[in-house]
């Protein structure tokens, strides 16, 4: 199975409201979300389901990867920030079956699920930056240690 594992872009560093759940991309976290509905769309394997968090930043994200791919994209409250990594794999599970899977969410949660993924439990967290995506392959039927990097991708500085 493929999965991407995309952190959301950069947000800009207060919201209107004040709450790090509401704070919205900044330019940058914008053009990093368009680069990478190109980059995933011209993908071996492009994702054909799209699931993100519901904080703002990474709900527009995984917005522009859906619409940049043509796709519907769904809300998993498991993806929220400093849930579990197990948290990410269950969302991963469910969606064996249906093809590639967009996941776009937040540290620390995301680094840890990629580490999980490929090197098993008590793995070293990777370090995943803000709107990078980890392109791996991994067995559905016991995803914990199978995962294989295929690429990651991120919007050069």
């Amino acid at each position: 199975m493929r999965v991407f594992i995309v952190r959301h872009g950069k947000a800009q560093i207060v919201s209107e409201t004040g709450q790090d759940f509401d704070r919205p991309l900044a330019e940058r976290g914008a053009k990093q979300a368009v680069y990478l509905a190109d980059t995933l769309g011209r993908a071996a394997s492009p994702p054909t389901s799209i699931v993100a968090s519901d904080a703002t930043r990474a709900h527009d994200t995984a917005r522009s990867i859906a619409s940049g791919l043509g796709k519907e994209m769904a809300i998993d409250k498991r993806l929220r920030v400093d849930e579990p990594a197990s948290r990410v794999i269950e969302v991963i599970g469910e969606h064996g079956d249906n093809g590639a899977l967009c996941v776009v969410g937040h540290n620390p949660q995301l680094a840890q699920t990629i580490a999980v993924l490929t090197d098993g439990p008590g793995a070293t967290e990777v370090r995943l930056r803000t709107g990078e995506a980890w392109e791996l392959e991994i067995d559905p039927e016991r995803p914990i240690g199978s995962g294989r990097v295929i690429g990651v991708h991120r919007l050069d500085d």
